[in-house]
């Protein structure tokens, strides 16, 4: 059997694209919007991907990032219907760090709420793009399947904390507030 795990550099190069893609398709932004969005998608990726490495260094803790092919599929399907699923990459590594799998979605939301606040602030929407991107993103890192790090977050206070901010910011996005 085939392994499902491939380099991290397929899941950030298919998730710039599930984001940039449709606004390009769908003549919702120009080409140089559209630059500024991918910029800024690969922006975020990197920033949670750096935030686990730095932390998984600090506590001695080997990390790997990989795409996991069945997150391919999910975007594949998702998309073919209009709706937006991430397949940010995904680490193999052991559970006994929770601080790990709390970062990864902790920073993807602050960059949301950051990038959908300064949306409202200035109406621009490649900023709103980018806000609902990372917010997908950390919809994404926040389903309870491993080997996301919502899996790892079950049980914990933290993961319901972050499963309300998550649906709040949805929320408001979805009512057009934010």
């Amino acid at each position: 059997m085939p392994s499902a795990r491939l380099p991290s550099w397929l899941a950030v190069g298919v998730t710039i694209l599930i984001f940039v893609g449709p606004a390009l398709v769908g003549h919702q932004l120009d080409v140089i919007a559209a630059l500024v969005l991918g910029i800024g998608v690969t922006a975020v990726v990197a920033l949670y991907l750096r935030g686990r490495t730095l932390l998984a260094v600090r506590a001695n803790v080997r990390l790997r990032h990989f795409t996991w092919t069945p997150s391919l599929v999910v975007a594949a399907v998702f998309g073919s219907i209009g709706a937006a699923w991430a397949p940010v990459p995904a680490s193999a590594d052991r559970p006994a760090v929770r601080r790990l799998h709390s970062l990864g979605p902790f920073a993807l939301g602050l960059a949301a709420l950051c990038f959908l606040l300064l949306a409202r602030l200035t109406g621009t929407p490649v900023t709103r793009a980018l806000g609902v991107s990372a917010l997908t993103m950390m919809q994404t890192v926040m389903l309870p399947v491993r080997p996301y790090d919502g899996a790892f977050l079950t049980r914990e206070p933290r993961a319901v904390l972050l499963a309300a901010w998550l649906i709040a910011m949805s929320a408001l996005v979805l009512v057009g507030i934010l």
